[in-house]
Order: C-alpha cells, then structure tokens, then sequence
C-alpha cells in the first residue's frame, strides 16, 4: 500500500464544456482547444539538442529564436513556450500540425503538443450580461447563464488511476483504470440573436442621443415569458473579461433597482378599474396638486388640467390623477395589488444576482399615505427593469403574469444526450382578462 501510494496517482480527464446557442441555435459561447508546446528541458540537456530545437521551433512559429531558447534553457521537467504576452503560446491549426510532424520525424526530442481549452464567445460583446464568462484560471463559470448553468455546462470529468515517474508524471503505458469524461450539457436560450443584435445597436443609438450614462431593453414575448431579448449599455466583451471595469460584469436588467416613473401609471390604472374603485371614464377636477400627509405633490409640470377622465390621466401623464385613483383603491390595498404584479419579490428569472426591488418604509400611517400615493406615479419605489416588463406582459397577457425565462431546453453530454425542455410558468392571475383589455385601449388611445 505504500509503494502503490508513492507511485500510483489520481488524474483528472477534463469533461469538454457545453455549448450556449441561442433559440436558432445560434453558437454564442463554444470552447475551442488549442495545442500549445511544451518541452522537457532535462531531455534537451541530455541529448544536447537545446540548440536544434530552439532553432527548429522558432523556423516553425516565427518567433525570435533568443526567445525561444530562453524559455526551453530553465531547469527541471517542463517549459511552457510562451507567446508575446507571456501567457501559453496557442498554435493555430497549421503551426500544430507543423510541430507534429517535426515531433513525429524525432527532429523535436523531449518536445509534445498540449492541449489548452479556453472559452470562446463568437458573436463578441452580444448578449454578454445574459452568457457571463468562464473565468480562466479554474474554467468556472462567472454571471449570467454560465454561472447560473456552471454544474451543467461544465461536465463530469474522468479519472485516470495511473503509474507515475519519480516527479509525479503519468508513465506512457497503459492506465491501471479509468472512467471517462462527461461532457457538459448544451444550453439553448430562448434569445433570439438577430433580435439582441438590433436592440443593442438600438439602445447604443439612444443612449449617445441621449447623454445616458447607460440603459437597458428588454423583449419578452407577454404570452409566454420567453426573453427574446435583453440588452444592456455599458456592456463587455466575455473574450476579454479582465479588461472590463466590474461595474460592467453584472446585469442591470435584473440587479439594479430605479424608480420607474409613470410607466406605473398603467398598473394603478389596472389595480383601480379590478377593485371597482375606477372606469376609463371615472372623471375628477385635477389642480396640478394634491396634498398628502402635509406634503405637496404635483404634475411633472406642474399644471393643472381641470376635469379629466383616467384616459386623460394617462395621456398627460397626471401624478395627481394617479395619487387620485391610489386613494380611491386604499393605500394597503393598492401595496397589495403591487406584489400581486410582482413587485418587492424576485420574478425567479434563469439568471444569477436578481434584486427584489425596494418597498418604501411605513413605520407611520403618515408614511404609508405618503409611499402609497408616489408609488402610484412610480416614485419611492425600487424596481428593476424585468419587474417592470413583466408586469405589462400581464397586461398584454390577459392579465396572467408569467415567470421570464431565458433557457429553453438543456441537452445532456454535448447535445447528445436526453434534453430538458422548459417552457412557459404562470405565476399568477393579476387581474381579469377584461381589465387587462380595457387598460390596454387606455394606453392605445
């Protein structure tokens, strides 16, 4: 037992890593292996032949043959040959094949050809926040799909139980047992990429237009949650990860919270005309101000608009308007009708670092008043993006919220094995199909 302890080892076989491919099937992420040389400098010593080799290998590469015979003339059993930046030379195809001739023909002793995996994202920065990175120094996923998804992607690896020489390295004969790789499973999102393509080219546009120190689009299909797209300025290129301020790294569409403004307007709307409190034509004299525990509230721009009706309300975006309805429903009540759109609770999204958003506090019966009414026009209130979608996907939905997902179906063993399909989950029903038609002609007209 202690000599099979001193010369028997455990070797890892690395599992390949599954591919992400969008609803098209549309590689986004891929690993690719590439060779790299490695050498035994004490073979070189003993055969003499450090010279030759340093020469042959830079003819083959076209590298500066001082620099090659530096990194061969080190001590002990393995050299790397590194490239410009210091980091494992990666040969393409041609240099691979050159050295494995040269290898083969005995003009390159104590030299092989290693494998080196790295992760590779075709398409660049598209859809960068949704697929996150694999991290090179442990090939572990890092933010969005690839570490939400990391235990599937990356595989099992194998075990090869083997003899080793004195400085722990697998002798070449055959291995006393062994169990083969898993390969990880293919993710296959519901992004569509043509579509991720125009809505970040769209949302660059606004938000050099604009002066934006950034934003976010998001397309979801209402009848299902499917994400067809979700787009992020700034955003970072997965192929150079460690060149991206960390701010950029994580997905704001679903992490970072602000106060939506009047696009909540349309979910008071919802939650008045569902409890009874409100119609399209219920009709009140708006003074540009409403006060509300001692604190004055007003219209964006502070004008009154006399008598309007809650389609009015919304085609001049009236904060007063929307504080009026809020009363009318209760402000317990329409906190409720919040959560019930899925607001203050995570939406369960496929995607790692999701925010829950942000409830105003109401230690007194003043402050509830008060957080109720500016929740009615979208203040004092923290939600995120996705949030804010889904609650209008139900809207378009008939009033049934739906869970968003992002991945469709998962194939086992590089996409050879069973697949997992996953598809639409309905959260709730948030208000009747024929409130949800008659906010939606609100907004229409």
């Amino acid at each position: 037992a202690w000599a099979d302890a001193e010369h028997l080892r455990v070797v890892a076989l690395p599992a390949g890593r599954g591919e992400i491919l969008d609803a098209n099937g549309v590689v986004l992420a891929v690993s690719v292996t590439d060779d790299t040389v490695i050498a035994d400098p004490s073979v070189l010593a003993q055969a003499g032949a450090l010279a030759d080799v340093a020469a042959t290998l830079a003819s083959l590469l076209d590298q500066p043959i001082g620099q090659v015979r530096a990194a061969l003339d080190v001590p002990g059993h393995c050299a790397v040959l590194p490239g410009a930046d210091g980091q494992p030379l990666l040969l393409d195809a041609d240099q691979s094949a050159q050295v494995g001739q040269a290898i083969a023909a005995g003009r390159l002793p104590g030299v092989v050809l290693g494998p080196v995996v790295r992760r590779v994202y075709p398409s660049s920065a598209l859809a960068a926040q949704v697929l996150g990175f694999v991290r090179a120094s442990d090939g572990s996923g890092q933010y969005g799909i690839e570490q939400q998804y990391d235990a599937l992607l990356a595989g099992q690896p194998g075990l090869l139980y083997t003899a080793v020489d004195v400085n722990g390295q697998p002798l070449a004969r055959a291995p006393i047992r062994q169990t083969m790789a898993v390969e990880g499973a293919n993710v296959q999102l519901t992004l569509d990429a043509n579509i991720q393509y125009w809505a970040e080219q769209g949302l660059a546009q606004a938000v050099a237009q604009t002066g934006a120190t950034g934003g976010t689009v998001i397309v979801m299909d209402p009848t299902t949650g499917a994400i067809r797209a979700l787009a992020n300025a700034p955003s970072f290129d997965p192929n150079a990860y460690g060149q991206a301020p960390l701010t950029s790294l994580s997905d704001p569409a679903v992490s970072a919270l602000y106060d939506p403004g009047s696009v909540m307007k349309a979910v008071t709307m919802a939650a008045g005309i569902q409890s009874g409190a409100i119609t399209p034509d219920s009709a009140f004299f708006d003074p540009g101000w409403t006060q509300v525990d001692g604190v004055t509230l007003y219209n964006f721009d502070r004008y009154g608009h006399g008598w309007e009706t809650m389609t009015q309300v919304l085609q001049y975006s009236a904060n007063v308007g929307a504080v009026w309805v809020e009363q009318r429903i209760g402000g317990a009540a329409f906190v409720s009708d919040l959560r019930d759109f899925g607001f203050f609770a995570p939406t369960g999204v496929d995607l790692p670092g999701e925010a829950a958003g942000l409830e105003t506090p109401m230690d007194s019966p003043g402050e509830a008043d008060l957080g109720a009414a500016e929740n009615a026009f979208g203040e004092s209130i923290g939600v995120t993006p996705l949030q804010m979608v889904a609650a209008y996907g139900a809207l378009a939905n008939g009033g049934v919220l739906l869970r968003p997902y992002l991945v469709a179906s998962v194939t086992a063993d590089g996409g050879h094995g069973a697949t997992q399909v996953y598809g639409p989950h309905v959260v709730r029903q948030v208000v009747s199909a024929a409130t949800a038609e008659e906010v939606t002609q609100m907004l229409v007209n």
